[in-house]
């Protein structure tokens, strides 16, 4: 993630890597409780003087599991995406959507993988597990919420249909969302080709730019 970083700092924005506690020793909402933490200190007046931060346009970028917490973090609250720990725009890719029950049926998800989403958890199978629709962002969505980009490699260990269906749901509720999809089998941010980098920058520029 420090290669991403300078790619994005090299783009003209000012980029921090944050640090979520991980699974199984911490569980779900430990992490995503610390990207709102990590939001609402950099909106700070003394975070925002020294890293010349503008706290209106905040933008958030994950891949995998941080796609999941990217995409949670925006479909999270309601309302202005300039205060407290909402942000203006999110970017994500091989994101799980939907770590319900219900979300097996969406595409085959691997079963190493469907331990490691329980270990996150903190839950024994997913039909006992009712902190999983908190942690699914395609439940949160609503027309509230900041323009989206989703990347998705066709036959990856994330079954498409879970990008699918959050890319539905936030076009059902008026978020603008760009939806980009290559070929093969690259996890997270392994798809960054340059023509995906480039489409990744052009929308960060477009939603947080002057």
């Amino acid at each position: 993630w420090r290669a991403v970083c300078q790619w994005l700092a090299g783009a003209g924005f000012v980029t921090f890597s944050v640090n979520y506690r991980l699974a199984p020793q911490h569980t779900f909402p430990a992490q995503i409780d610390d990207l709102r933490t990590a939001v609402r200190w950099l909106r700070k007046p003394d975070q925002v003087t020294r890293y010349n931060i503008d706290p209106k346009r905040i933008g958030v970028f994950g891949g995998s599991a941080g796609g999941n917490l990217a995409a949670l973090l925006g479909t999270d609250g309601h309302g202005s995406t300039t205060t407290g720990d909402r942000v203006a725009a999110v970017a994500e890719l091989s994101g799980p959507t939907d770590l319900t029950a219900a979300g097996l049926g969406l595409g085959t998800t691997p079963a190493a993988f469907q331990q490691v989403e329980l270990d996150y958890l903190g839950c024994r199978s997913f039909g006992d597990c009712p902190q999983a629709r908190n942690a699914s962002p395609l439940y949160q969505v609503d027309a509230s919420d900041p323009p989206f980009f989703i990347g998705q490699s066709l036959d990856e260990r994330i079954p498409k249909p879970q990008s699918d269906a959050l890319v539905a749901a936030l076009r059902k509720a008026g978020v603008d969302t760009t939806y980009v999809t290559v070929k093969g089998t690259r996890h997270s941010i392994a798809m960054l080709t340059d023509e995906l980098r480039a489409r990744v920058v052009a929308f960060l520029h477009a939603h947080l730019g002057d």
